[in-house]
């Protein structure tokens, strides 16, 4: 979550009254800001983008380009984001109630047609129903829970929302940045403000002219060739009678391009001109043509009088700093005799592949050059498929540090809320935890009598409260516990498929995903997250090939399951037994 955002400066400085105000503001801007974990970020799929990823998927199977079996794990997060929704279980429940009993899978070795067809034919009806109302029903009761105060709701709704945005092609930093320009900028009251933000997210798209400035000795008949539209600096200023002439040199040649995108989404419309000019940029970089390298797209608006000069970014992956610590255990491992050529071979490849992947221009060469980045250093041959190496060992990866990585996450956020934590008068680090912090708060929080007091201490961030509260449930006996983490394994398998599957549909059908984006930006932690913590079992632990690190990690992630779930049986109805807590910071192998 972000700095600056407490209940008290949200009413002081913006007028932001009641909690359910303050809760959607700070819920909103957590989701889209670029430091917040991949657990509390925008998530990639609600009802709506999940039956229409489904339908995609039946399609597929029924051209024989992927198989059935693509669709049973997809089928069951459908009927998990089903089961959730408010929206249509108050606005269509028999719809809701159809969709359920119908979303069955496909045998995988005896794929019948009419089971597809059934499954086809009630999608597109569904989504003739529910696509052109959806969006506007989210808005809707998100307005309704706000003003009766349910801030249950409010972070349900919220998440949808920002995900709807996503998937209709709205870009994360123009997101992020609307609560800004109509929450934080003025003392109106919120009502105002919030008809002005509905305003925004349903805006109509618009044509930006975008506009990337040729060195003086570039041949531009090469360009020409390569498909790309050439003017000079007069000839723009002469098309856009009302610009700023200041912002072109009427003696440089340009390429221009067009992008339709939402209006108040200038992000999106350079993203897409910048692909499409890389596009055709790579087809001079086979002929050994070299190209101007850009670093400002100068940008006229869909109203054709507003300029601006827009920087770009170079491409930035990485999700957390790295410390020189990190490098030096690194190479400390490639100059380890114990270890294995194979291994250090396999590490090797992988660095190589991810750096090309840094250094593509397209959003497709990124993409599939971070695909086989993982494939090169998890696919060993214990697994019959390459995909399943990659659903067994990144969410048991995942999973193995999830409790100690979202309390973390959690001293981090105090630290960001300005909120100081201490067990027995010894203050807690909130700004480079140790295992040891990490650990004392566990203690507390999972200590009834000082829990409250943790609760009472950040009262004045309700973001931040209602996290806490969700820990503690998290945290309570080995069924909370048990259901937390095996939730998260569940996602992350899924989000993984859904990855490969895309990866399938750019390598061999040349499709790109609207939202592939957020898509690089899971796979990429996915990746440095599973790399962090290989190098940290080979530097720390006495293994010297990677094949025996998988296995160790993989049944480290199903013995602390099957400690939970035998927890469980052996309770009590209604009163579950609780869990060693060596279980989170020792493993029931290793941590």
């Amino acid at each position: 979550m972000e700095s600056k955002l407490n209940n008290s400066i949200l009413k002081s400085t913006f007028n932001i009254i009641n909690e359910a105000e303050m809760l959607f503001i700070q819920k909103w801007r957590e989701m889209f800001f670029f430091k917040t974990i991949n657990t509390y970020q925008v998530k990639l799929r609600n009802t709506h983008s999940i039956l229409e990823e489904v339908k995609e998927v039946l399609e597929y199977i029924k051209k024989d380009i992927i198989s059935p079996s693509n669709i049973h794990e997809l089928i069951a997060e459908c009927r998990k984001h089903l089961e959730k929704d408010i929206c249509l279980r108050k606005h269509y429940p028999d719809l809701l109630n159809s969709l359920l009993r119908g979303l069955k899978g496909i045998k995988k070795n005896d794929t019948q047609k009419s089971d597809t067809l059934r499954l086809e034919y009630r999608l597109k009806y569904s989504l003739n129903i529910i696509s052109s109302s959806y969006l506007d029903l989210i808005i809707g009761e998100l307005e309704n829970s706000i003003t009766s105060n349910d801030l249950t709701n409010i972070e349900y709704l919220t998440d949808v929302l920002g995900t709807e945005l996503i998937n209709n092609g709205w870009s994360s930093r123009s997101l992020h940045r609307l609560v800004k320009v109509f929450f934080l900028n003025n003392k109106q009251p919120f009502n105002n403000k919030w008809t002005e933000f509905k305003r925004a997210i349903k805006s109509k798209r618009g044509i930006f002219h975008c506009h990337y400035k040729l060195d003086q000795n570039q041949n531009v008949e090469n360009l020409l060739h390569a498909g790309l539209s050439v003017v000079s600096g007069s000839e723009i200023l002469s098309s856009f009678n009302n610009v700023d002439p200041n912002h072109f040199d009427i003696n440089a040649c340009y390429i221009q391009n067009t992008s339709d995108a939402y209006i108040e989404d200038i992000h999106s419309a350079v993203n897409i001109s910048a692909n499409n000019l890389f596009e055709k940029i790579s087809l001079l970089s086979y002929y050994e043509i070299p190209t101007t390298q850009f670093t400002h797209c100068v940008v006229i608006m869909p109203d054709e009088e507003r300029v601006t000069s827009y920087e770009l970014r170079s491409k930035e992956l990485i999700y957390d700093s790295i410390d020189s610590g990190s490098i030096e255990t690194t190479k400390e491992i490639f100059s380890n005799i114990s270890i294995d050529s194979e291994t250090k071979n396999r590490l090797n490849t992988f660095f190589r592949q991810y750096n090309l992947s840094v250094e593509s221009l397209s959003v497709e060469t990124t993409y599939t050059n971070l695909w086989t980045a993982i494939e090169s250093l998890l696919v060993t041959g214990h697994y019959e498929t390459n995909i399943e190496h990659i659903k067994k060992i990144v969410p048991s990866i995942l999973c193995s540090r999830y409790i100690q990585r979202i309390l973390k996450n959690f001293l981090y956020d105090c630290k960001r809320a300005g909120v100081i934590i201490s067990n027995n008068g010894t203050l807690l680090n909130i700004h480079d935890p140790s295992l040891d912090d990490l650990e004392s708060l566990f203690d507390m929080l999972t200590a009834p009598s000082i829990s409250s007091g943790i609760i009472s201490g950040i009262s004045d961030y309700i973001l931040l409260t209602k996290r806490c509260q969700e820990i503690i449930s998290a945290l309570e006996n080995s069924k909370t516990l048990y259901d937390f983490i095996s939730n998260h394994f569940k996602t992350t398998s899924w989000h993984i498929q859904r990855i490969y599957r895309i990866r399938n549909n750019l390598v061999h059908a040349a499709f790109v995903e609207r939202d592939i984006n957020l898509i690089i930006d899971h796979l990429n932690f996915y990746i440095r997250s599973t790399i962090s913590v290989l190098i940290d079992r080979l530097h720390g632990f006495q293994f010297n090939n990677l094949g025996e690190i998988f296995m160790a990690i993989e049944d480290n992630y199903f013995s602390l399951i099957a400690v939970l779930d035998e927890n469980i049986k052996n309770s009590n109805r209604g009163n579950f037994l609780p869990y060693d807590k060596d279980l989170i910071f020792k493993g029931p192998i290793f941590i």
